[in-house]
């Protein structure tokens, strides 16, 4: 509730043109645009993620990225509890490799900027698109 709220007051303070002091990461419009997000819109916020995940990408030795130890999986901190979230089916047991390095980038990515967030992000939108119909940030 207090998401979609925040959404509609946005969406209320723009149908209005009235200016806000609130800076969203470009990623944040992108979205209420339904428009599709990627690695460079998470360096804009969070660059030293993007960085690693750059270099993942960039590295071309086996044995470099079998020393990283990395999966299809990420670690989710709850409140101090950390939980292992499966970036597709079984991922917490298919190691990264050259071979596959590009998906594990795309759907890391995608959970940062989309599945970490869906609910929160959907009550947002959902506020947001009560007040706003249309073609609000002039495409």
């Amino acid at each position: 509730l207090q998401f979609e709220l925040i959404g509609s007051l946005l969406g209320i303070a723009i149908d209005n043109s009235v200016i806000l002091d609130i800076h969203f990461p470009p990623a944040v419009y992108k979205k209420l645009c339904d428009q599709r997000v990627s690695l460079e819109d998470l360096r804009e916020f969070q660059p030293a993620v993007a960085r690693s995940l750059e270099q993942i990408e960039a590295e071309t030795s086996e044995e470099n990225m079998a020393a990283m130890c990395l999966s299809f999986s990420v670690q989710q901190d709850n409140f101090g509890m950390v939980t292992e979230v499966p970036l597709k089916p079984d991922g917490e047991n298919i190691p990264v490799t050259l071979a596959n390095k590009h998906e594990y980038v795309e759907l890391h990515v995608d959970w940062l900027l989309n599945k970490s967030i869906r609910q929160q992000f959907n009550a947002f939108h959902r506020g947001f698109k009560r007040v706003c119909q249309g073609d609000v940030f002039g495409k």
